[in-house]
C-alpha cells in the first residue's frame, strides 16, 4: 500500500494523514518490522495471545494434521463447553478476510435442545419443499431426508452438540468466501481442541430460504446465513486416513 514513507538517511519513517485514511489496520508492517518500533492500536483490536510469531511445525506435521482431517458425523453424546468453542473462535479470528475487513459476525448454538429444534424445522422446510413440489426437493434428496428423521435419526445437525453459523449483511459481497475461508479453520482447529465438525449443508440452504429457520439460529433479519458447522465430541476415532484423488494441475 505503500503508506509508510521513508525520509532519507537517518530520518525515521512516517506515514501522512493522507495516508492514514487508506490504512486497513492489516497490520504487516507491525508484524514484520524486525525491531518492533511500530505498534498497530484500534478499539476494536484484540492483542494475540498465542505466544510466538512464527510457527514451529515441522512440513511432516503439517502434512500429519491435515491429512487427519475428517468430516465428523458421529458425536458422543457430551455437551461441547463455551470455554473451549470461545479458544476455537479466538484463534479463528486470525482468518484472511477481504480487505481485512472481518465483517463476519456469528451465532453458536451449545445446547443440544436448540439444535434439535432447529433440525426440526429444517425437516419442515424440507416437507413445505416436498408439498410444493420445488425443484430444491428433488435437487437436495430431501424425501430421503424427511424419512431419515421419521426412522429417530437426524440427517440435518447428526445430534451434534453444537452449531456455529456464520452471517454477515445481505449486501456484503465479499463476505461469502469470508465465511468459507473462516469456517474452515474452525474445521481444522477443531480437532486440536479435541473437537469434530462438519459442514451442516443442508442448514444453510434452509436458513437461505426459510425465515423461521433464521431468526431460530439467531441470525438478523438483516443479515444472510453464509455457513455452518456442527460440532461435538466424536464417538469414534479415525485409525488411518482414506486415499484421495490427486490435484489435477496445470503448470505453466
Amino acid at each position: 500500500m505503500e503508506l509508510i514513507g521513508i525520509g532519507g538517511e537517518n530520518v525515521l519513517p512516517v506515514m501522512s494523514d493522507d495516508n492514514r485514511t487508506r490504512c486497513v489496520v492489516c497490520g504487516q508492517c507491525e508484524a514484520f518490522c524486525p525491531e518492533g518500533a511500530i505498534v498497530v492500536s484500534g478499539s476494536l483490536l484484540k492483542e494475540n495471545d498465542g505466544g510466538a510469531a512464527e510457527s514451529e511445525l515441522t512440513s511432516g506435521q503439517i502434512q500429519a494434521y491435515f491429512t487427519g482431517r475428517r468430516s465428523i458425523r458421529n458425536f458422543k453424546t457430551e455437551s461441547v463447553e463455551k470455554v473451549v468453542v470461545e479458544k476455537i473462535m479466538d484463534i479463528a479470528r486470525f482468518a484472511p478476510s477481504a480487505v481485512n475487513r472481518h465483517a463476519l459476525q456469528w451465532s453458536i448454538l451449545l445446547s443440544k435442545d436448540a439444535v434439535k429444534k432447529v433440525a426440526g424445522l429444517v425437516i419442515e422446510f424440507a416437507e413445505h419443499m416436498l408439498r410444493t413440489k420445488s425443484p430444491l426437493a428433488v435437487q437436495f434428496t430431501m424425501q430421503a431426508m424427511v424419512d431419515s428423521w421419521k426412522r429417530g435419526s437426524d440427517p440435518i445437525c447428526r445430534k451434534a452438540s453444537g452449531l456455529v453459523v456464520a452471517h454477515a449483511p445481505k449486501d456484503d459481497r465479499m463476505a461469502t468466501i469470508d465465511a468459507a475461508i473462516a469456517l474452515s479453520h474452525i474445521e481444522l482447529i477443531a480437532p486440536a481442541f479435541g473437537l469434530g465438525a462438519c459442514w451442516a449443508g443442508y442448514l444453510n440452504i434452509a436458513a437461505g430460504a426459510s425465515p423461521t429457520v433464521k431468526e431460530a439460529l439467531g441470525v438478523p433479519p438483516d443479515n444472510a446465513s453464509l455457513g455452518a458447522l456442527m460440532i461435538g465430541y466424536p464417538k469414534y476415532k479415525m485409525q488411518r486416513a482414506p486415499k484421495r484423488k490427486a490435484p489435477v494441475i496445470t503448470w505453466n
